[in-house]
């Protein structure tokens, strides 16, 4: 078995086309591939909206234990370093101190110590 594949999707759009190789075509045939329609879903919690370097494609990247990420979809809120003060488990944050409380600051994509 093969691994499975990272697609990334271009910005814009919600259906992907994948061209895959079939496993176990007979000999002497060449370019025996499939084309499968791949929807582009929205990425999910502890996930990280990331774009390509020329800014047209996009793929979901999944973010370490130690970081969070307030809104996965929104390209500019990529995966942050957990504060001091708090744990993070890749998708949400809490204050380490009883007490503490954290929000989520929308339009800078990071959590900020309210109290």
């Amino acid at each position: 078995l093969r691994q499975p594949q990272h697609v990334q999707c271009e910005v814009n759009s919600s259906l992907m086309m994948v061209f895959v190789d079939l496993v176990g075509r007979p000999s002497g045939v060449d370019g025996l591939e499939i084309g499968l329609p791949v929807e582009c879903l929205p990425c999910k919690a502890g996930q990280s909206r990331t774009l390509s370097a020329d800014g047209t494609l996009w793929s979901c990247v999944v973010c370490a234990e130690n970081e969070y990420v307030v809104n996965p979809n929104n390209d500019d809120h990529q995966c942050t370093k957990c504060p001091e003060g708090a744990v993070c488990n890749s998708s949400s944050l809490v204050g380490a101190t009883p007490g503490s409380v954290w929000t989520a600051d929308q339009y800078a994509g990071i959590y900020r110590l309210t109290s």
